[in-house]
């Protein structure tokens, strides 16, 4: 404890002294007309803790498909996202239905499957969490304290809609009773046209292997080919290094023999490979980027989670171009850890990585002791592939009883990536 209170001293008597040496330095500057009055406010707000560059949003986001029946019919819409204009317009209604939810109840997976067969919207998003997650999505609110993947409008009860939740991690089921007339449903889906499409566990014997609430489409679909860079060399080393307050001069800085760079200090150490992996672990040291605000005495899942946001964004900021981090998932283990998983996505196609990730972080005792990233630059291009038809895609994964196929992008380190079926 002693060694920690006076390294915080020191830092503290340093940063003072940084500081008056700055604005020093600005002043004379600003006397001498080398520096812009307007340019001043960005000096400064640099030399402060590292936060999200401005504007940037990370993993406040998330790919979402959406099916909506009315009169028989199903529409889908593959490859939307959150912040995207088709979320907008189905948006309001699940809102509304969130806020408005009462009764919670357990159902079975039957009468789930009962109200996708009638008039509805699914909102799948690909991913188990928190619903309170979802909610901010929506602009905040209160909202039922369950973990869920999927939500589900259904008009199959009552003049009210009912809100359906599936939590896929443990096969459970919820309903709620809303105060949104059933009618809002049929109007709501009307507005914007769909890809015909139909759940898997409706469409027949050649799909039934499958997960059930796989959505299928029989037209051809065509994504854009993604260019993809792996972000390697010695600037961009340096800026993880600067962010993670490491001394880019440091005696312990060295390569090894297949070219990843490897610094080695107190609060911990950094490699980066040359495929563009970048690995952290250590103790934090007391590094701003790497410690977890919280009000209570320990941090929560909330916390954790945006701590690890804020680390993503200044991180990765702009350098994935076209790409954008959404969360993957939360998960606190025995020990009192947390994990964090963040996916990377392109207009709403998610694409996945070997591992299952793009970047994990782990958090304990209030502080980041682990991170891995993958550090790539993904550019649309003005070529499109079409897929394989879902009926080929569905033979091919056939020896795995159970598998889900999602349109997407697998990044296996190549210079372009190509749509495909995605195996879940």
């Amino acid at each position: 404890m002693g060694k920690r209170s006076n390294r915080r001293v020191l830092n503290a008597v340093q940063n003072v002294l940084i500081a008056v040496l700055a604005f020093s330095a600005l002043f004379l500057l600003s006397r001498a007309d080398l520096i812009r009055g307007e340019a001043l406010g960005h000096v400064f707000v640099s030399s402060g803790t590292a936060t999200a560059p401005q504007g940037q949003s990370v993993a406040s986001h998330m790919p979402v498909r959406i099916a909506a029946r009315t009169s028989g019919a199903c529409s889908a819409w593959f490859s939307a996202a959150t912040d995207g204009a088709v979320f907008e317009e189905f948006s309001p209604l699940l809102s509304e239905s969130i806020a408005s939810a009462a009764e919670q109840e357990t159902t079975s997976e039957e009468e789930f499957r009962r109200a996708l067969e009638n008039d509805c919207i699914y909102y799948d998003f690909t991913a188990t969490l928190p619903m309170s997650f979802f909610m901010d999505l929506l602009g905040g609110g209160d909202c039922p304290n369950v973990s869920v993947r999927a939500l589900l409008l259904s008009s199959l009860e009552n003049d009210t809609l009912v809100l359906y939740a599936w939590q896929e991690d443990k096969g459970v089921y919820y309903r709620w009773q809303t105060a949104v007339p059933a009618d809002s449903l049929s109007s709501a889906a009307e507005r914007r046209p769909g890809t015909a499409a139909e759940f898997a566990f409706l469409s027949g014997e050649h799909y039934q292997f499958l997960a059930p609430y796989t959505l299928l489409t029989q037209d051809t679909a065509a994504l854009p080919d993604l260019a993809a860079q792996s972000l390697t060399g010695t600037e961009e080393y340096d800026a993880f290094l600067t962010a993670l307050e490491f001394n880019v001069h440091s005696n312990f800085r060295y390569a090894l023999s297949d070219g990843t760079e490897v610094t080695i200090q107190s609060q911990g150490t950094l490699y980066a490979a040359p495929g563009g992996t970048v690995t952290y672990s250590g103790n934090g040291g007391g590094i701003p980027l790497l410690t977890v605000p919280h009000t209570g005495e320990d941090a929560t899942a909330e916390d954790a989670v945006a701590a690890a946001r804020n680390l993503a964004a200044v991180l990765l900021g702009e350098r994935l171009g076209d790409g954008a981090v959404y969360l993957l998932s939360v998960e606190n283990n025995r020990q009192g850890s947390v994990e964090v998983l963040f996916g990377y996505m392109l207009q709403g196609v998610p694409i996945e990585f070997p591992e299952g990730y793009a970047m994990r972080v782990t958090i304990e005792n209030n502080t980041v002791t682990a991170f891995t990233l993958h550090l790539r630059r993904y550019t649309l291009t003005n070529r499109s592939t079409s897929l394989l038809p879902v009926l080929q895609a569905a033979a091919a994964v056939r020896p795995q009883s159970g598998a889900e196929l999602l349109l997407g992008y697998f990044d296996d380190g190549g210079d372009t990536l190509q749509p495909t079926w995605l195996r879940k």
